[in-house]
């Protein structure tokens, strides 16, 4: 009977750690390259970045921090570091950013 049970707890430990491993694998599919993943997230610009210019913003998704490639759409607009923006598409391997 003990035998049992530590085999059905061992069981149940390793169906855990194959489910956890299959949804870490897909979340860092998601998040790696370019993609549509960060459009409709709020972003902080992290460094000046002057109007029409291509710049670089910091999304915090997934409990961490990505670094992204950014640009605003209105190409007379700038933004200072710290300014919050709100990711709107991506294209091209840029990010574009709108004011929030």
């Amino acid at each position: 009977m003990r035998t049992l049970i530590i085999f059905c707890i061992l069981g149940a430990g390793i169906v855990i750690t194959l489910i956890s491993c299959l949804l870490l694998y897909r979340r860092h599919l998601g998040s790696s390259g370019g993609s549509s993943v960060f459009v409709r997230e709020k972003a902080v610009i992290n460094a000046p970045i002057p109007p029409g210019a291509e710049g670089t913003a910091l999304v915090r998704q997934f409990g961490k921090e990505t670094e992204l490639c950014v640009r605003c759409k209105n190409k007379k607009l700038g933004f200072i570091k710290g300014t919050e923006v709100r990711i709107v598409a991506y294209e091209e391997s840029v990010y574009w950013i709108e004011p929030l």
